[in-house]
């Protein structure tokens, strides 16, 4: 049970990761998306 929950939490570490690494790039410099604001990230 104990390795399950490590495994949820490193899930979730990961996926803050990438939503912080999305927010840190500039719009002018972040890959192309088919929608305008793609990250649910707050501006600024």
């Amino acid at each position: 049970m104990v390795k399950r929950a490590l495994a949820e939490v490193a899930v979730l570490v990961a996926a803050v990761l990438l939503v912080v690494a999305g927010c840190g790039q500039p719009p002018s410099h972040a890959v192309p998306h088919p929608s305008p604001n793609p990250s649910p990230c707050p501006p600024g």
